[in-house]
């Protein structure tokens, strides 16, 4: 029973520290600048 505990405490410490980090190191990647989104559209658009 202890060990479930302690089991089940550390992994919800661990899953909430993930949680940080893909929020933290997530930010920005795969992001498109606005103005370069609207030159591939329209670059699209004219082909």
């Amino acid at each position: 029973m202890a060990a479930t505990l302690w089991y089940l405490i550390v992994c919800s410490v661990l899953m909430v520290g993930q949680s940080y980090l893909e929020k933290y190191f997530g930010r920005g990647f795969g992001a498109v600048p606005k103005k370069t989104k609207e030159k591939i559209m329209k670059i699209e658009a004219d082909h």
